[in-house]
């Protein structure tokens, strides 16, 4: 059951449509419809090289790629911030398998655009025991290419719904990473790369435990 994330979400999503106005689902419908024109084109695709990076995690230290793939591969994933419900439920979902990917060699590393403080808030609710790194501007984002902005009809939804990104990501944009994960080898060769518009869709944890144990 632990690894099973997708029957988390869908009863999530089963929540959610009883929660969530007719109209406002139908915003979100029509962004994902249009996002997935441009997400066939975007992300950083299997067979190349990991830009590395520096980003701070809630603490305030400094954690570097190249440095933690000096110790074995990295499972990679970006996520939209801690008002996201899907994205909760994903990080909870790894915390679960954390032992296995651990066990396998290799570590795991999620970011947001969201400021430190809320990524100290998101370890504090799920105890999360890996990294969460805060990447304010989307700086590293935009270097794996899974960027995007919000259109405007979809910005008056989220305020609709009380969020503000420009307040929650803390550098006034109206941006967001695609839910994106990310298998990097010891040598920093990206080994499988899942990117999707649809924010509801997450990778499966049972996935990223079978591609590393390809990787031993």
């Amino acid at each position: 059951m632990e690894y099973n994330l997708g029957n988390q979400i869908e009863a999530l999503i089963k929540t959610s449509k009883k929660r969530l106005p007719e109209e406002i689902q139908a915003i979100f419908d029509k962004a994902i419809k249009e996002l997935d024109q441009s997400v066939k084109i975007m992300g950083i695709k299997a067979g190349h090289m990991a830009p590395n990076f520096t980003l701070k995690n809630h603490l305030g230290d400094e954690v570097e790629l190249q440095s933690v793939l000096e110790e074995g591969p990295v499972v990679l994933t970006f996520y939209r911030g801690a008002w996201c419900p899907y994205c909760n439920l994903q990080l909870k979902a790894y915390q679960n398998v954390l032992t296995k990917i651990e066990a396998l060699g290799a570590k795991l590393i999620a970011i947001s655009p969201q400021k430190p403080d809320d990524s100290l808030s998101i370890i504090e609710k799920h105890q999360l025991s890996f990294p969460v790194l805060s990447d304010m501007g989307l700086t590293v984002s935009k270097k794996y290419n899974i960027v995007y902005a919000l259109p405007e009809y979809l910005q008056k939804a989220y305020k609709t719904l009380g969020l503000d990104l420009e307040t929650l990501n803390g550098d006034g944009s109206w941006q967001l990473p695609f839910a994106a994960t990310f298998i990097i080898n010891q040598q920093g060769l990206i080994c499988y790369a899942f990117i999707d518009a649809d924010y509801k869709k997450r990778m499966e944890p049972i996935d990223i435990i079978s591609i590393l144990e390809l990787l031993k």
